[in-house]
């Protein structure tokens, strides 16, 4: 099932079954949550691209993927 929030923000915390959780959008009907494995992933592509770089390959994808909304 889905993750307990700590805060009803952009970003906040959860737990599943007894792991951490960053989730993104939790006020959305299917927020976008992940453990540290998955933040490890995100982290080396941040320090692979640079924070801008990694920040424009985001908004590439969107644009490409989901026409008609902005990143």
């Amino acid at each position: 099932m889905s993750a307990t929030t700590e805060t009803k923000s952009l970003v906040s915390f959860g737990e599943y079954k007894g792991h951490a959780l960053l989730v993104l959008g939790g006020e959305s009907r299917f927020p976008f949550q992940f453990g540290a494995a998955k933040a490890r992933l995100l982290l080396a592509a941040i320090e692979e691209k640079g924070p801008q770089g990694f920040a424009d390959l985001l908004k590439e994808f969107v644009a490409k993927n989901d026409p008609g909304r902005e990143a």
